[in-house]
């Protein structure tokens, strides 16, 4: 697979996007996790979603971020047993993502916290049918570390 972009070029994207365009972060987090889902719901799964639960993976960042409005739209759509898994506690309550994270709690979608709840969050992945990755994004240096890579590793297993 070539990536369209580098992470470098896509925080640049990014950071132009905000400062010489006016788009806010929160907006442009929007776009894209309402993008996927109609690219998932309109060509891979055209024909009708996977049945068995959602689950999505967020770190403390933007794809985490993005990964919870697709749980939200998900949600939204009709999709049943969706649920959030944090992967190293809550992030920041006034960041993108922490906004994003009481908009999924406020409508009940069930979250866990693989730091605070391994089993709990052992049980959910076992039981997924579908498993979304908003671990890391363009702002990860080297590998990743704690608990995320602990993460990582359980869901490669």
């Amino acid at each position: 697979m070539r990536p369209l972009v580098s992470a470098g070029e896509m925080q640049e994207i990014d950071r132009r996007a905000e400062a010489e365009f006016g788009l806010p972060g929160l907006l442009l987090m929007e776009n894209a996790g309402i993008k996927a889902v109609a690219r998932l719901t309109g060509h891979e799964w055209r024909d009708g979603l996977p049945a068995g639960p959602f689950v999505f993976a967020a770190g403390r960042g933007n794809n985490g971020g993005d990964a919870l409005v697709m749980a939200r739209q998900f949600h939204l759509q009709g999709q049943e047993n969706v649920s959030v898994l944090l992967a190293h506690g809550e992030p920041s309550p006034d960041s993108n993502c922490g906004r994003n994270l009481a908009v999924c709690r406020s409508l009940g979608l069930p979250v866990r916290d693989w730091t605070g709840d391994p089993e709990g969050s052992r049980a959910a992945l076992a039981s997924c049918a579908v498993l979304f990755d908003g671990l890391t994004g363009t702002g990860l240096a080297g590998a990743a570390a704690g608990p995320v890579a602990e993460l990582i590793k359980h869901i490669n297993t």
